[in-house]
């Protein structure tokens, strides 16, 4: 479902409202187990090399998403939108807005695996489904770490903006450094990132969506999030 909505998507800079906005959208719409402290999400706002997307009506900011950016590769961080504006597409707009923003460099994305039955798996698959709806695809099939404390849930890796069918073991490891390292100020050393690494196949294969898009009742249910707790 879409509709004719009087939105605005930018990338210019925030006003200060817009910037206040942002953050409570950002405390109302994403899970709190999901979410960083408020004043950490402040500061990468101001971070250069943080960038966001955003959907405004007027002056309010109703939509957004941010993603870390090294001029290299991009690492989308949290993608939400408002209750008032769910399920009529401005989620896939706002992507689409961020893969044009980026000028053909690639768009990473942390995204649940299925994993075993649990009660969140079918928001799991959800939200899989919608970024493969947009065009995203799996990084071959090893299991994304993420550097969080504690049990992590299976994850993978999906790309947008990259044409072709695979990619090389040298680059994706670079992206991977590059990633905890500005992301999540940590060293290469780190044990996880080293045997992520080491596991890596000459070339990783880009795994396609699955057939057929979302249904009409996935599409209402669905909560765009990222599903990533970064501290």
């Amino acid at each position: 479902m879409s509709a004719d909505l009087p939105l605005r998507y930018h990338s210019e800079p925030l006003t200060a409202a817009q910037h206040q906005q942002l953050l409570d959208l950002y405390q109302q719409a994403i899970d709190p187990r999901e979410q960083k402290p408020r004043a950490t999400l402040a500061a990468a706002l101001a971070r250069g090399d943080y960038r966001w997307q955003v959907a405004c009506r007027g002056d309010e900011l109703l939509a957004f998403a941010l993603l870390w950016d090294d001029g290299e590769v991009a690492l989308l961080e949290y993608l939400a939108v408002a209750d008032e504006l769910r399920s009529l597409g401005v989620g896939g707009q706002l992507l689409t807005a961020v893969v044009a923003m980026l000028g053909g460099r690639p768009l990473l994305l942390e995204v649940d695996d299925d994993g075993p039955p649990a009660p969140e798996q079918l928001q799991r698959q959800r939200r899989r489904r919608f970024y493969e709806r947009h065009g995203a695809r799996r990084i071959g099939s090893f299991n994304y770490l993420l550097p969080l404390p504690g049990q992590q849930p299976a994850m993978m890796l999906m790309i947008l903006g990259w044409p072709q069918p695979a990619v090389a073991r040298a680059e994706l490891a670079d992206w991977l450094r590059r990633i905890y390292d500005s992301v999540y100020g940590l060293p290469e050393s780190d044990p996880r990132l080293v045997a992520m690494v080491a596991g890596l196949a000459p070339e990783l294969l880009l795994q396609g969506p699955a057939v057929g898009g979302l249904t009409a009742a996935e599409s209402a249910a669905i909560v765009i999030t990222d599903t990533v707790c970064r501290e």
